[in-house]
């Protein structure tokens, strides 16, 4: 299966924001905020969610508080305003699990169901941020703890792809 095209950030900015914006990616990244649903025929036509793999969002998995550099975690993304930002990924891979029986004619559904970014701050990567530490959740969900007194960005869900198993 080809790499879809299935997310993709434009920083557009106002009269108000001009500089860039450094950002966790990683809601992105999380199986949890995707839905992909296969239609079963033999239910009428009922969507059944497919499974998710096993998926390390960071790269770490413990119990413990730990601590990540954004400068030198690819998931986080520096943009400059009017710059975008795209990431590509195959369904059927480590994160995502196809049924085992499939066939021709088979439909899913995949859409991005809409999350908040865990983490963001003014300012470039490699500049305003190349000595900053982050927090990674010390229950081990990998989830960034604690962004300062920075209102949320939330990211909107998708439009649903649908896709046809073929020959």
């Amino acid at each position: 299966m080809q790499p879809q095209n299935l997310t993709r950030v434009v920083w557009a900015t106002g009269s108000i924001a001009t500089d860039p914006i450094t950002f966790c990616s990683s809601i992105f990244r999380d199986q949890i905020n995707y839905n992909l649903v296969r239609r079963d025929p033999k239910r009428r036509g009922q969507w059944i969610p497919c499974s998710y793999g096993s998926y390390c969002q960071f790269g770490v998995v413990n119990s413990s508080v730990s601590e990540i550099s954004v400068a030198q975690n690819e998931y986080f993304v520096c943009l400059h305003p009017g710059e975008v930002w795209e990431r590509s990924f195959i369904l059927d891979d480590e994160v995502w699990e196809f049924p085992d029986h499939v066939e021709t004619g088979d439909t899913f559904r995949f859409s991005f169901k809409g999350a908040t970014i865990d983490w963001w701050n003014w300012g470039t990567k490699d500049g305003a941020h190349a000595k900053t530490l982050v927090t990674v959740g010390e229950d081990g969900t990998n989830r960034i703890s604690d962004n300062g007194d920075r209102p949320l960005i939330f990211v909107s869900s998708s439009n649903e792809i649908e896709l046809y198993l073929t020959d």
